[in-house]
């Protein structure tokens, strides 16, 4: 029985974000052009979740994973290619009401949306 090495450790974090998500981006990465279809000069701290870059059938629950990993005040800036009505209801639900949205964006093709948890003393 031959013993073979054991794989290189793997941020696991990392690299099933990646996979699930795909373009899932900081503000500091995306300093650039914000989204590309603006010429504003936002410098943002918040992740930032293109949903134009995920395929139709998972947009949401993609959405729901990242900001399950928003804590309490935090922000998610969500790039859409329309207005995410029925999501923001389902983050909503997801924030238990406790839910502030700002529309930065609000372009055909890319809504941009500053999406803000409550805080909560207790769930």
């Amino acid at each position: 029985m031959a013993v073979q090495p054991l794989p290189a450790p793997v941020d696991r974090t990392v690299l099933d974000l990646d996979e699930v998500l795909g373009d899932v981006q900081t503000g500091e990465a995306e300093r650039a052009g914000c989204c590309g279809a603006c010429a504003c000069d936002e410098q943002e701290e918040d992740p930032v979740l293109d949903l134009r870059a995920i395929s139709w059938g998972v947009r949401e629950s993609a959405a729901l994973a990242v900001f399950g990993s928003v804590p309490s005040g935090g922000s998610l800036i969500v790039i859409a290619p329309e207005d995410p009505v029925e999501l923001l209801h389902q983050l909503g639900d997801e924030a238990h009401g406790e839910l502030e949205v700002e529309y930065l964006q609000d372009t055909p093709g890319a809504w941009r949306l500053r999406v803000t948890r409550g805080f909560r003393l207790f769930s």
